[in-house]
């Protein structure tokens, strides 16, 4: 099971969103939106590193989690916890 990396939606002080494509698809979603909290909203959040359900571009189509692991530190640990290995994009063949 891979996921890859498909952007960074957004980068700021209080967390970080990855937008990634799973294949195959964990409970039926094809991409998931990855946050990671950090700080004091970390810690007053009851998911402070989830996945949720996101089309391609990283909009989030509804705000439930998909997936969450608490003590994971990085979008990387969070996609492995779903049991997915992280891959890099590959380029279309020409």
């Amino acid at each position: 099971m891979k996921a890859t990396l498909l952007r960074v939606k957004t980068s700021g002080p209080h967390g970080d969103q990855y937008v990634y494509r799973l294949d195959p698809p964990y409970a039926g979603e094809r991409h998931v939106l990855v946050s990671v909290l950090r700080g004091p909203h970390a810690a007053a959040s009851s998911a402070p590193n989830a996945a949720f359900r996101c089309d391609e571009q990283g909009r989030v189509r509804e705000w439930s989690v998909v997936h969450t692991t608490p003590r994971a530190e990085s979008p990387k640990e969070v996609i492995e916890s779903m049991g997915y290995r992280v891959v890099p994009e590959t380029a279309p063949d020409s």
